[in-house]
């Protein structure tokens, strides 16, 4: 008959197999390990002081008005929920059906918020400039966020995925998948909390106009957004690297690098080029998650296991 040790139950991997938790396993990191994880964690807590310090306004007269600012602002950002909670069932359900721990999709999704985002505002606004040194202001203008924008915030946020699954020795198709769309959350959110801040702070037709803007640019726009980006990003690394899929991999990437690269130029300024790139970007994104459910992968590793 078993006999009852007084031992916990050994902790889910996440690759389908238990194994027993060493408790020693942290301390048998090796320095680079650590170093990394250091760096992590310095861009983390950094990104974060400069995404909450950076959201105040300025004192306007009356006092009452500056209150009424305030208020609106937190109304919308409220708002953002009416995407937020969707993909957030939507998180839960992937983690399940995938065998995934919850714990992943929700320090990515905070890491998307605090690390890339402010650095992609730096390195916009320099290869803005730099590309109106090699060109023309009228080319840059019409022309610049198409060619800046999605090579700088996907870089971002990829790096932002591999490096944290390095971190957590998390590298099957499905880590890829779910830490890219929650990374890319993060990033969405840290997005739309700016534009909202300077659309309250702005001029009082702004102001008034926040909602409307919330709406119609943010929460609209956040639907089949940058999480579909990085999530197809991710992926397409994943393929690149670890399967040596590189034909699907540069595909992946470059349909992604489109695909934004056209969300920032005058293809965007109509409703039907907005629907037509949101329609082909969600298409893509749901054959790439349909195939990562249905992959062999964990079932592999558990017969290589076995053997």
């Amino acid at each position: 008959y078993p006999v009852f040790t007084g031992r916990r139950k050994p902790a889910d991997t996440g690759a389908g197999e238990y194994r027993p938790r060493d408790p020693g396993s942290y301390m048998k990191k090796s320095i680079k390990w650590w170093v990394s994880c250091f760096a992590f964690l310095v861009m983390f807590f950094w990104g974060a002081s400069k995404e909450f310090s950076g959201m105040y306004l300025e004192k306007i007269n009356p006092v009452s008005e500056t209150l009424g600012r305030y208020q609106m602002m937190l109304f919308c950002f409220l708002l953002l929920l009416l995407y937020f909670i969707p993909f957030v069932v939507f998180i839960r359900y992937t983690c399940r059906k995938l065998e995934v721990s919850r714990k992943l999709p929700v320090i990515a999704f905070f890491s998307g918020w605090f690390i890339p985002g402010w650095i992609a505002g730096q390195l916009n606004d320099a290869a803005e400039k730099l590309i109106r040194m090699l060109t023309s202001k009228t080319f840059t203008d019409e022309w610049g966020d198409t060619i800046e924008t999605p090579i700088v915030e996907e870089s971002l946020k990829v790096i932002v995925v591999v490096w944290l699954l390095c971190l957590i020795g998390k590298h099957l198709r499905k880590h890829y998948l779910i830490a890219g769309m929650t990374v890319g959350m993060g990033f969405q959110i840290s997005e739309d909390l700016n534009y909202i801040e300077e659309q309250v702070s702005g001029s009082h037709s702004d102001f008034v106009e926040a909602i409307p803007f919330t709406l119609g640019e943010r929460v609209a726009g956040g639907l089949v957004s940058h999480w579909c980006y990085t999530a197809l990003m991710a992926v397409g690394i994943y393929l690149f690297f670890r399967e040596k899929n590189r034909k699907t991999g540069i595909l992946l990437i470059l349909a992604v690098l489109l695909d934004h690269g056209l969300w920032d130029s005058f293809l965007s300024d109509s409703d039907l080029g907005t629907a037509i790139l949101s329609a082909a970007l969600f298409i893509l994104f749901v054959a790439v998650y349909e195939r990562t459910l249905n992959s062999p992968e964990d079932d592999m590793r558990k017969i290589n296991s076995l053997l």
